[in-house]
């Protein structure tokens, strides 16, 4: 729970840390308070809900015609604009991993999994069928790990995995000399 909290406080802000407890006891399921409440180690805490007028906020439009009726650079409208898009990209990201990962039944496998789709383990020189031993998985099982978590965080392929087209490929020729 800690761990939430500062979590919470970083992604809010400090205010979040300054928040009292709640005077009168709530039960978990309590829904008819009329308060929004946020549960740290047990306890309930009150959370300001500010309602914002959003019609105020000008459009990516809106700021890029007024840079141009003033004369002014779009530039730095957009560097602006592609570094709030990345940041939001990030956490798109690290919350997929997490997810994937945290969802895993052995997650230290589904972590160099992970590491392998990315091709973090071709710099530690560590190969699918050594990290299959390690685990006490074969190679194959490894391998359909590592494709699923690539398919699901929609990673590209890495130079360590075949392409779809190379599997097309090696299924056919497997086929033809009657192993698959």
């Amino acid at each position: 729970m800690a761990l939430l909290a500062a979590c919470l406080m970083w992604i809010f802000g400090a205010s979040y840390a300054t928040l009292a407890p709640v005077s009168k006891p709530l039960s978990r399921n309590a829904t008819s308070t009329g308060l929004a409440v946020e549960w740290i180690d047990d306890t309930p805490f009150v959370v300001p809900i500010e309602h914002f007028d959003f019609s105020g906020i000008d459009s990516l439009d809106d700021e890029a015609k007024e840079c141009v009726a003033q004369g002014k650079s779009v530039q730095a409208l957009f560097d602006r604009y592609l570094e709030s898009r990345l940041h939001e990209e990030r956490i798109r990201a690290c919350s997929a991993l997490l997810a994937e990962v945290l969802g895993s039944d052995n997650t230290a496998l589904e972590c160099f999994a992970v590491a392998t789709a990315t091709g973090m383990t071709l710099g530690a020189e560590l190969t699918g069928p050594e990290i299959a031993e390690r685990f006490g998985q074969s190679k194959q099982a490894f391998q359909q790990r590592v494709k699923r978590v690539s398919e699901k965080l929609g990673l590209d392929v890495t130079r360590t995995m075949r392409s779809p087209e190379a599997r097309d490929t090696m299924r056919l020729r497997n086929s033809r000399r009657g192993q698959g």
